[in-house]
């Protein structure tokens, strides 16, 4: 039984990804409408990540409980596991020891905005 996800991307998903693996930087700015599935082909690109070992972990960052719903909510059908940490009374979200992260093995940043 195969336990990777199969992923179906949309022609521009696709395309998205191919470019994505081609450019061989760590910043990409990807750009569409809302509800054009953004979502979606970020994930598929850091599953691609993940699965040909280019990163260990992956971080999430978005600036509402909202889209950190909608990432965990996406990731989930990917069988990609993101916990969702709540921001401290001053909006901040603290890594630490708990989570097995530090900033040196902080690879890649990904923004939903």
């Amino acid at each position: 039984m195969n336990s990777q996800p199969q992923v179906k991307l949309r022609v521009w998903q696709a395309a998205f990804l191919q470019k994505y693996i081609q450019h061989e930087v760590a910043n990409f700015l990807l750009v569409a409408t809302p509800g054009a599935g953004k979502t979606f082909a970020s994930l598929a690109a850091m599953l691609w990540l993940k699965q040909n070992n280019f990163v260990d972990r992956i971080i999430v960052v978005c600036p509402s409980s909202h889209l950190r719903t909608q990432w965990i909510e996406v990731a989930t059908k990917l069988n990609i596991h993101l916990n969702k940490l709540e921001p401290d009374e001053d909006g901040y979200v603290h890594l630490n020891a708990d989570y097995g992260y530090s900033q040196s093995q902080m690879n890649f940043v990904f923004n939903s905005m």
